[in-house]
């Protein structure tokens, strides 16, 4: 519940600060490592009539957010960076909208509906395709596309989308809409194809071309390539800003789609990749899917002019099925 605790802050006009590298601090309770992402409520460049407001939320964060919070007794650290340096970034508070409408799944906007309302508290408005074509996005630092065609967006509307990301929105897609943003030129990614005896989504047989196949079993055939649901072994960046706060370089994720991308020309654009060796932990995949996956894409992040589009190609919201 990191993020619900930076909320709360964020909400009460707090101004947050998270390290982009490690450092010790000297607390009240003796000398403490913090790794990337440490979220730090420097009281010297706060209003000062927050004060007491920051106290109280630091007592409901420690409560009831599962976040441990420690008040340092200097700004010098004994090791690492100290709280003045540049390598402290500012936080935002996200203005989030999600797209909606015909076209888009109404259970992925569902999960993250529910995700950022009902577990981070955050205010988020769903704005269905018609309606995106005419408002202003001003009000919104972050736009949410998930599994969807998009085809209602008009070319008007792909072009606003385009500036407002230039200007400095970040914009996250979820499976399809990657596809959607590819084809209309808003990103640049490669997919990873697979033989010319298989499909994509639907799959098709592994034999090879000239061999007798029954009728009887193609639709068998082509239910064996489908990728159900199963758990994946990927490696992660941890230094990177969207994996600030986890620990370990390896995590699991959970995938119900064929979708794979090829790992981008610039390593640091991609934070999340699956394992090259070993990615299936648990469930079903084809040996031919099995031997695709390896190294793929989980996440890539480009950029428009001052902005960042965020490219997933599974859906971590997937029914809540993580906690995290």
């Amino acid at each position: 519940y990191a993020p619900r605790a930076a909320n709360r802050l964020l909400k009460e006009g707090i101004v947050l600060q998270t390290a982009a590298r490690q450092f010790d601090a000297n607390t009240g309770n003796g000398r403490v490592t913090f790794d990337y992402g440490t979220i730090v409520v420097s009281m010297g460049i706060q209003d000062p009539s927050n004060f007491a407001k920051i106290h109280a939320l630091m007592d409901q964060i420690a409560s009831e957010d599962a976040v441990d919070v420690y008040e340092l007794t200097t700004g010098l650290s004994p090791a690492g960076i100290d709280l003045g340096s540049r390598n402290f970034n500012l936080l935002r508070k996200p203005e989030v909208m999600i797209v909606g409408g015909a076209g888009v799944s109404p259970n992925d906007v569902g999960e993250v509906w529910h995700l950022l309302d009902q577990r981070y508290d955050m205010e988020l408005s769903i704005v269905e395709i018609p309606r995106f074509n005419s408002i202003s996005l001003d009000k919104y630092n972050t736009i949410i596309m998930v599994n969807g065609n998009y085809n209602g967006l008009s070319s008007s509307g792909v072009d606003k989308l385009r500036r407002w990301v230039a200007d400095g929105g970040t914009l996250i897609l979820n499976r399809g809409a990657v596809n959607w943003a590819n084809r209309n030129g808003l990103v640049n990614v490669t997919y990873r194809s697979s033989d010319d005896s298989e499909s994509d989504e639907s799959g098709s047989s592994e034999m090879g071309a000239g061999s007798l196949a029954r009728y009887i079993d193609i639709q068998s055939e082509r239910g064996a390539q489908v990728i159900g649901g199963s758990i994946f072994r990927v490696n992660v960046d941890v230094t990177h800003p969207l994996f600030y706060g986890y620990r370990r370089a390896e995590m699991s994720v959970f995938r119900n789609t064929n979708t794979m991308l090829e790992p981008p020309s610039n390593a640091y654009a991609m934070p999340m990749q699956y394992d090259l060796d070993s990615p299936l932990m648990s469930g079903y995949i084809s040996d031919a899917n099995l031997d695709r996956i390896k190294g793929t894409a989980g996440i890539i992040v480009g950029g428009i002019g001052s902005g960042k589009v965020i490219m997933m190609t599974d859906n971590p919201q997937f029914r809540a099925f993580w906690f995290g």
